[in-house]
């Protein structure tokens, strides 16, 4: 599922709702959340936003006495997403079997204790991903300037700060369905791209070597010999993400990996066998030892 999250700071303007529907039109997320919108929710200025492909309506965390910061949009493709928890600082909706979270948190420390009590409350066994503006760093080295505020209005006379404050964090589920999904379609389409561009490469071998004089066959087999070698790079880039991806879920307990990769090594880099000068063949290790010693020391 691809999920947007984007501080708008200012939806009615007119070159925010234009590139609004630029990246929705680029990016394609089938669920989207509009941080600090500044403006009163209706169903009117969903129509104008004109997102294509999304349904006329949100959820928004609006008020009788406060403007939304969070309009969440989704995609006629998805389901309606269901409210789990709302607050001013983050909204919890459930969607096609998943959990999303999407956070604009206060800037002052003591009201983000809210927050985190919000977040904990949610269920972790089932896939879920929280994304948007935490208002807060991880470590020292992510922020400079004051040590108190992460941000600034122009008119408080504190410095500004450069900070990450966008955060997308996910849990153990929400990371199998994503690895698993992308072994499903992204693993199996470059495998097919593979033995497509192998077999159209064999075909232009096969009509090249019965007509060798003919230039235009010969460059035939050229060109699809590339394209052979850019697919097998696309492949090669695929086997050493999904290393990384075993990596991630399985961590140190990953050994098979790197014991197949040890003993692939090893079988490459181990003389089996040796032919003598006098045509017998040596196999014992001891022998091969010897014989190898011999040939060093003469």
């Amino acid at each position: 599922m691809r999920v947007l999250y984007w501080n708008i700071n200012g939806v009615a303007k007119v070159e925010a709702g234009q590139k609004l529907r630029e990246l929705v039109h680029d990016l394609k997320p089938e669920i989207l959340c509009v941080a600090e919108p500044k403006i009163k929710f209706s169903d009117k200025v969903i129509c104008k936003l004109n997102l294509t492909g999304f349904m006329r309506k949100a959820v928004h965390n609006s008020s009788m006495h406060n403007i939304g910061n969070l309009w969440i949009l989704w995609s006629a493709n998805i389901e309606e997403p269901v409210v789990v928890n709302m607050t001013r600082q983050a909204i919890t909706v459930r969607t096609e079997g998943v959990l999303i979270s999407f956070v604009h948190a206060s800037y002052i420390q003591v009201f983000r204790r809210r927050l985190w009590s919000q977040l904990s409350a949610v269920d972790t066994t089932t896939p879920w991903l929280i994304m948007g503006d935490f208002n807060c760093v991880l470590r020292q080295d992510e922020k400079k300037g004051s040590r108190e505020f992460t941000w600034t209005n122009g008119q408080s006379g504190v410095s500004r700060i450069l900070s990450k404050l966008d955060r997308a964090i996910i849990n153990e589920p929400w990371l199998k369905e994503a690895i698993k999904l992308w072994n499903q379609t992204v693993v199996g389409n470059v495998n097919a791209r593979l033995k497509q561009a192998q077999l159209k490469f064999e075909v232009a071998c096969r009509n090249s070597d019965e007509d060798p004089f003919t230039t235009s066959k010969l460059n035939i087999m050229k060109d699809s010999l590339v394209a052979v070698q850019y697919v097998r790079m696309q492949h090669l880039t695929m086997l050493k993400q999904q290393a990384r991806n075993r990596w991630i879920l399985e961590g140190s307990s990953n050994t098979s990996f790197f014991h197949s990769n040890i003993n692939i090594r090893r079988s490459a880099n181990t003389i089996s066998e040796l032919v003598t000068e006098d045509g017998v063949t040596i196999s014992e290790p001891i022998q091969l030892h010897d014989h190898v010693l011999a040939w060093t020391l003469f």
